[in-house]
Order: structure tokens, then C-alpha cells, then sequence
């Protein structure tokens, strides 16, 4: 899907570049390699390898957008991170991170390369929009999702427990 995405943005922005980080624990990049070739952008697509600690962080500040084209996630730490990092984030329903698509703290799209390319566009398009949905990304993350705000949530679910005999979960996640 990212291949075929990731082609008609760099048809329409030729100075775009893709970063590809992440493992490859199964031996996948050959193919992946592939299926930029065969779309005619491998030359505008780095593959990183796992990327960690500083340099992550570097690759992070030096981006424009992450995207995440994923098929499957349980609860995606790299797209927290992206967010967190203020950027706006292109990702999957299949990224299961609703509560992003409801603070419209992310572009949350169907899974398929026409919707990933439509977004990423839009993005490339709209850099000023783009970028307010990054900062709303990054205070979204910023409210829920650090140590701080998560203790603070466990603490109010407790006393809602002992207290009035409150769902933990209606207490975790309003916010």
C-alpha cells in the first residue's frame, strides 16, 4: 500500500522523501525494495533498520509526517511517538487508535493505497492544516498518554472504586 501511496505523492512533490524504519525480522525488505522499484520511487525511499534512542528521536524531528500503513495493530507505540513528536500522522483504522481519529489528533484512513495517497497528498497540500493537526497530536499525547496522565487516571479510577462503585473504565478515558 505505502509503495503505491508514496508514488503519486512523489509524482506530485518530486523533492519528497521516505524514511522506511523498523526491523526487519522476517526478511521482508528485498521484497518491500521491490515494490518501490516496480512503482519507479525506490531512489526517493531510505531503509533505515530499527531505529533507537537519539537517532530515533532525530529522525522523528527531522520529519515532516509519519505515516503508519498498517494491516494490524494492537496499540502502536511508534505512531505515539510520532504524535508525540508533533507531527501529523497518516495512519490506518487498522492502526485500532480511535480515540486519535475522535480528538482529530491524526488522519485516520480506510486501508488501502488510494486513501494513504489521499491523505499524504492532502498533507503535502495543506502543510499549514497539517501542522495544526500535528500540535493537536502532540498535546492529545501530551494529556493522555505520559506517565503523569496515566498515573493521574489510575488514581481517580481507584478512588471511583472505593468510593462510589464507578466502572474503571468510565473513569480511564474521560478526558
Amino acid at each position: 500500500m505505502l509503495s503505491s501511496a508514496f508514488a503519486r505523492v512523489h509524482e506530485a512533490f518530486p523533492d519528497t522523501h521516505l524514511v522506511v524504519a523498523g526491523p526487519d525480522s522476517i526478511g521482508f525488505m528485498p521484497t518491500a525494495q521491490g515494490y518501490f522499484e516496480e512503482v519507479g520511487c525506490l531512489d526517493a525511499v531510505t531503509f533505515t533498520g530499527m531505529l533507537s534512542g537519539p537517532v530515533k528521536y532525530a529522525a522523528l524531528a527531522a520529519a515532516d509526517l509519519y505515516v503508519s500503513p498498517s494491516y494490524s495493530e494492537g496499540f502502536s507505540m511508534s505512531v505515539l511517538e510520532g504524535m508525540a513528536a508533533g507531527l501529523p500522522c497518516v495512519i490506518t483504522e487498522n492502526c485500532n487508535f480511535p480515540e486519535a481519529e475522535d480528538a482529530k489528533a491524526a488522519y485516520v484512513v480506510k486501508t488501502n493505497a488510494d486513501c494513504i495517497g489521499d491523505a499524504l497528498l492532502a498533507c503535502c497540500q495543506n502543510s499549514n492544516e497539517a501542522r495544526q493537526t500535528g500540535q493537536i497530536a502532540q498535546d492529545f499525547i501530551f494529556k493522555n498518554y505520559t506517565w503523569d496522565a496515566v498515573c493521574q487516571k489510575l488514581q481517580r479510577a481507584y478512588y471511583g472504586i472505593t468510593r462510589d462503585g464507578s466502572s474503571t473504565q468510565d473513569v480511564l478515558w474521560s478526558a
